[in-house]
């Protein structure tokens, strides 16, 4: 049977379906203001840049979240504010361009990242990629699907679990030194006992591809932000992979993430990481 958005219906919460619909509009969003021209200044939190797309993108979040999602609270990498999370409930994780370099030249390693938290739990996320025309989405308990071109499929983590075969997605803040002064000492273990490294500088993209099954069968970022990773965990362990925070540490509120297509190559990559990054 094809799986259509209207055949879904029936088992998406309404709060999924509102979030499918709000990544629509912002990937919308986001392509409009690229092709009116973006201007580029230097980020406010962190050495770099962000772009006049990014900052429309987290202004309709905000507009559009009041709407559809009265009374949550926006965590947004471009608006990030002292946020304790035993006191907000409901949240909406928001990354509105992640990739930013990417998405500023035309290229296509570039994602928006969604995702719905009730009293500390992953509930439904959404990875859009508007230059692709690729939607993937989840909803905690009911699996992870796919729509492109069109069509929608559900989708699943691969099977390998020897990481000498896989492909392994690294992540890092590449505007602080000193993170990347550790992840770099787990750099030359991996390169050994892996099939090869990939690095996007898009957690949201490689994410989506480990869930997806395709390129690489594990990810590591021991860095990475709520907005970063929240919605590409709940879509990995939905797809049968396993994705958590660094281990030790807040699943979804605090840095670091690792993920990989199973719990036996999660294990593996893990074990790795923690022995080579502190």
């Amino acid at each position: 049977m094809e799986i259509t958005r209207n055949s879904l219906k029936e088992h998406l919460s309404s709060d999924t379906q509102k979030l499918l619909d709000l990544a629509d509009k912002l990937g919308q969003k986001a392509i409009d203001s690229r092709n009116n021209g973006l201007q580029v200044s230097k980020h406010t939190n962190i050495k770099g840049f962000v772009t006049s797309g990014d900052v429309a993108v987290d202004q309709l979040v905000y507009s559009e979240a009041s709407i559809r999602f009265p009374g949550v609270t926006v965590l947004s990498e471009e608006t990030q504010t002292d946020f304790i999370p035993s006191d907000n409930p409901d949240v909406l994780i928001v990354d509105p361009i992640d990739g930013t370099r990417w998405y500023k030249d035309g290229g296509e390693v570039w994602s928006i990242n969604l995702s719905l938290v009730n009293n500390g739990e992953l509930k439904s996320a959404v990875i859009v990629q508007p230059d692709l025309r690729v939607i993937t989405f989840a909803e905690k308990g009911l699996g992870a699907y796919c729509q492109k071109g069109g069509k929608i499929e559900q989708i699943f983590t691969n099977s390998e679990t020897d990481l000498r075969k896989s492909k392994v997605g690294v992540g890092m803040n590449f505007a602080d030194y000193a993170s990347a002064a550790r992840i770099s000492e787990l750099l030359k273990p991996l390169c050994v006992r892996s099939r090869g490294l990939n690095i996007m500088e898009s957690s949201g993209y490689e994410l989506v591809c480990l869930a997806r099954g395709a390129a690489i069968s594990a990810y590591i970022h021991p860095d990475a932000k709520p907005w970063d990773k929240s919605a590409g965990m709940l879509i990995i362990n939905e797809a049968g992979g396993r994705a958590t925070g660094w281990p030790g540490r807040d699943e979804i509120f605090g840095n670091g993430v690792i993920a990989a297509a199973n719990q036996e190559l999660y294990a593996k990559v893990a074990e790795l990481a923690m022995e080579h990054v502190r």
